[in-house]
This record gives structure tokens, C-alpha cells and sequence, in this order.
């Protein structure tokens, strides 16, 4: 009897430890890595396309008090510098602006967000 007590206690032991023990971490990470980095480049190509089409296509106005910020997943981020700049830029890509920035760059752009940031007109 009191060999199977122990048995049990041994079994539960060993059966906690599993659940305590830390799992051996993958070491294997190169194809993960080797993936994100060329997601990066590929992003990062792509951010350096939209910017020199957006500095061909915008008209010279807007072109100081607008940037660049981002493009994720078809994407892309504008600034502002304030709000009637937002309200001409959104026209002007309502207008065909949009259908030019797409021709010129030559990369999928779904969505377009204008956000506010009055750090642009200072940079």
C-alpha cells in the first residue's frame, strides 16, 4: 500500500513537472527571420516607389505641408499639416489624384488615410 502511494505521488510529481517545466525554445529561427526581412525590403521598396510618385503627382502646394508616413497591406498613410490641407488633399484624390499616385507608383493601394500632424510643415 505504501509502495503505491508513492507510485502515485511519484506519477503526480512527474506529471506537474510537465506542466512546469519550460518547453525547449526553436532554434531554428532563420526561415522565420529570413521571411520578415524580406516582407521589410519588399515594404520598404515599395514605401520608396509610392514617395517618388508622390512627389511627381502631387500638386506643389501640398507638397510641403503633406508627407509620406506609411504603407502596410495596400495602405497608405498621409500627413497633414493641418486641417485644410487634409480637406484640399482629399479633394484633389477624390478628383483623380488617387488614380494618378496609382498609375505613377505602380504598387496596389486599397485604402488611403490622411491624418493630422503638425510636424509636417516644420520638417
Amino acid at each position: 500500500m505504501a509502495g503505491e502511494n508513492l507510485q502515485s505521488a511519484a506519477a503526480a510529481l512527474d506529471q506537474l513537472r510537465s506542466y512546469r517545466a519550460r518547453q525547449p525554445r526553436e532554434v531554428a529561427l532563420r526561415e522565420v527571420v529570413g521571411k520578415e526581412h524580406a516582407q521589410l525590403k519588399d515594404a520598404h521598396k515599395h514605401l520608396a516607389t509610392i514617395i517618388d510618385a508622390w512627389r511627381c503627382v502631387v500638386p506643389n502646394e501640398m507638397l510641403e505641408t503633406t508627407e509620406v508616413r506609411a504603407y502596410t497591406r495596400g495602405k497608405l498613410t498621409i500627413s497633414a499639416a493641418d486641417t485644410s490641407v487634409r480637406f484640399r488633399l482629399a479633394g484633389w484624390l477624390r478628383r483623380g489624384g488617387e488614380a494618378m499616385l496609382v498609375g505613377c507608383a505602380g504598387v496596389p493601394i486599397g485604402k488611403i488615410v490622411i491624418k493630422l500632424d503638425t510636424h509636417v510643415a516644420e520638417s
